[in-house]
């Protein structure tokens, strides 16, 4: 009797002391955790595969300044606009060696390579003469690339920055 006692009173213990693993349950990120029971809402996706353009913002900030530095204006706007409008229409492609293809919806085809360092994308074009710099965000579906402009004209800055949304293929 004492020992069904103690069975009775241990199984409840033995039962609860057992915890879900918790991680990524995604098995198309690429910290997928096979192990994991749980999603905790921790995975990390790539930037490789096909992405189409839906949309472009840009958003313009202008200050102006005296000779002498004195602040005399600033002019801040943002504007949403289709990917042709940008001058951008296809496809772009990422690959697992670090090329990128760009295809035109005419069939043209640029090529170029890209490299990552954290959330920062730099795309070479073919002839390694121009790097593109773009600060990126990637979900499952969804990429983002933003990319800052400054220009200075005499005594007028000019900042732009421009982001380009593009869903999975």
């Amino acid at each position: 009797m004492k020992k069904l006692l103690l069975i009775l009173l241990c199984l409840p213990l033995l039962f609860s002391s057992c915890k879900k693993e918790e991680g990524c349950t995604d098995p198309i990120a690429t910290n997928y955790n096979s192990d994991a029971e749980s999603d905790d809402g921790s995975c990390v996706y790539s930037i490789i595969g096909i992405w189409t353009p839906t949309s472009v913002t840009i958003h313009v900030y202008e200050e102006e300044f005296t000779p002498t530095g004195q602040f005399l204006y600033s002019y801040d706007t943002t504007a949403t606009i289709t990917p042709e409008q940008y001058g951008i229409s296809g496809n772009i492609e990422f690959t697992n060696e670090s090329n990128v293809i760009i295809t035109s919806s005419n069939g043209n085809i640029e090529t170029g390579n890209y490299t990552i360092s954290t959330n920062t994308l730099t795309i070479i074009d073919s002839d390694g003469d121009s790097n593109t710099i773009f600060t990126y965000i990637v979900s499952k579906t969804n990429l983002s690339l933003k990319m800052s402009i400054t220009e200075v004209d005499g005594t007028t800055t000019y900042t732009r920055e421009e982001t380009i949304y593009f869903i999975k293929q």
